[in-house]
């Protein structure tokens, strides 16, 4: 077609609004006690490659580090939106050509995730407020990054409802390290 470049960015749009509405629609069922499903045994470190093999990461490499399969009971398709939103994350507040690193380690009954990156960073001050809804950091440039502030939000939700719990190292200009624990109790 001769529009094709408008065509695509209509595809664009829509894609990005059908996005929005799915976050809202998550945030709700979140705060109803209803967005965790069924639970089944997943292994973390096959669902990290995965999210790390798709496409769209704009030239980041993205790195799972593990040294064995690690293995609890979860939901599947929310533990993996955990996984997306995070690395989606780490890809867009980075620059390109630097790497992702997702490590993954069990001890004690506890699975770890940490997924790093060397991005823009969170300023100290916005630290407390970073998992609550629509919260934005102040360096994030809303024309650059578009979002909503509810993925981590919704993250955070999603982990506590597996018993679970999340947190964040960072510093303004050198990245950040998302921290997920979960447990690995394996009961359905």
């Amino acid at each position: 077609p001769a529009d094709l470049p408008g065509l695509q960015r209509i595809v664009r749009e829509g894609r990005r609004l059908s996005a929005i509405v799915l976050e809202l629609l998550d945030a709700s069922r979140l705060e109803e006690g209803k967005l965790v499903g069924e639970r089944e045994p997943v292994d973390l470190v096959e669902l990290a490659r995965d999210v790390a093999r798709r496409d769209g990461y704009e030239g980041r490499q993205i790195t799972v580090v593990a040294e064995a399969p690690v293995v609890g009971s979860y939901d599947p398709r929310r533990i993996g939106q955990v996984l997306e939103n995070l690395v989606e994350n780490a890809v867009k507040y980075s620059p390109e050509g630097s790497e992702v690193r997702i490590v993954i380690a069990h001890r004690n009954g506890e699975a770890f995730i940490d997924v790093t990156d060397r991005g823009i960073g969170i300023p100290a001050g916005d630290l407390p407020q970073i998992f609550e809804r629509f919260h934005r950091a102040a360096n994030v440039d809303d024309r650059r990054f578009a979002g909503m502030g509810l993925g981590l939000f919704i993250c955070k939700g999603i982990v506590e409802q597996h018993g679970g719990r999340v947190s964040v190292e960072s510093r303004e200009g050198a990245g950040s390290t998302f921290k997920v624990v979960l447990p690995m109790e394996t009961r359905r």
